[in-house]
Order: structure tokens, then C-alpha cells, then sequence
């Protein structure tokens, strides 16, 4: 079953990137991520296809692997994403960059916050900087501008200007450079 989001992508400095940091420890729980997302060709231009191999520092069983297809316009602005995410093993994400064209590989450092049905991203990115994602998980009865409202009060309590809002994917910035 596909689940929905909305989101929005934001570019941020070193110095706001650091108090963001700081300011989310205070606030909410956080852990920190490293992930690659090796996103592949597919027929379709509106979808996106990614292998996601996610590393936890302080967790036993810490490398992760997910299967991620999704949509989302490329608008800087809050937006819809539907995704659909699955587990998959190691072997399988060998098989597909084995079998599938590659586009490129984004890798990252992140630090996830988790408050409600919020998910708060602090990014690092090799090749591109620092940036933030804010995401709210809808549930099956609630409306993209139900997700907007609760967006816009984390915008607030961040102090996020949504003059530094991004349309474009890390991928597609990284495929632009």
C-alpha cells in the first residue's frame, strides 16, 4: 500500500545547519544516518526508483536496505510525495545496480528527528552541502493541506524561509553539477 507525505527541501548554511542541529537535540529525540541512495533509470519519467543502504552507528544490526519507489513534483514549495518503501537484502540491491541503469548515487549524513508524525532531516551531502527535509506522514483520512498546516508550524519553530525552499531532488542537483 502506498503512503503519502508532504514535504518540502530546503538548502541551509554551515551556521544554520549547526544551530539547526543544536536546536533539534533540545527539542525533539534525534539519531544520525549514513545513507546512499543509488537511484536508477526507469520508463517512467514521473517515478523514481532508489536502493536506500542506510548505516546506524550505535545499532547491532546496523546496515539497512530499502527499496524505494516514489512521486513528487518538482516544485519549491511544501508537496505530495507517495512512496511505496520495502526491505530488501543486500543481495538483491547487488542484483539491481548489476541489472539496472544507474543515475547517479547521492550520499549523505543525516540526522533524523522524529516528533509525532513529523520527520525532521538535517543533511550533510558529498558534492552538494547542507540542507533540511521536513516530512509529515499523512494518515488514510488526512488532506494534503492538513500535512501543510502541520508543516508550516515546524517551518516556524525552525525558522525556515521558504525563500532557501528547493524543487529539485538531491539527485537531480548532483546530475546538474
Amino acid at each position: 500500500m502506498s503512503r503519502r507525505n508532504v514535504e518540502v527541501k530546503f538548502r541551509l548554511s554551515v551556521q544554520k545547519y549547526l544551530e539547526l542541529c543544536e536546536k533539534i537535540e533540545r527539542l525533539f529525540s534525534s539519531h544520525k544516518i549514513d545513507q546512499t541512495d543509488t537511484f536508477f533509470q526507469t520508463s517512467c519519467p514521473d517515478i523514481r526508483l532508489k536502493l536506500r543502504e542506510e548505516t546506524y552507528s550505535r545499532v547491532e544490526d546496523n546496515h539497512l536496505f530499502y527499496l524505494i519507489s516514489y512521486t513528487r513534483s518538482d516544485d519549491a514549495k511544501a508537496r505530495l510525495s507517495s512512496y511505496d518503501i520495502c526491505p530488501c537484502t543486500e543481495e538483491l540491491g547487488l542484483v539491481m545496480k548489476k541489472s539496472l541503469p544507474v543515475l547517479d548515487c547521492v550520499k549523505k549524513f543525516r540526522t533524523v528527528s522524529l516528533h509525532e508524525q513529523t520527520r525532521i532531516h538535517l543533511d550533510f551531502i558529498d558534492g552538494l552541502g547542507h540542507f533540511g527535509e521536513i516530512e509529515v506522514v499523512l494518515t488514510n483520512l488526512q488532506t494534503v493541506e492538513d500535512g501543510q498546516t502541520i508543516l508550516e508550524k515546524y517551518l516556524q519553530i525552525l525558522d525556515i524561509s521558504k525563500n532557501a525552499f528547493l524543487s529539485s531532488a538531491y539527485v537531480d542537483l548532483l546530475l546538474k553539477k
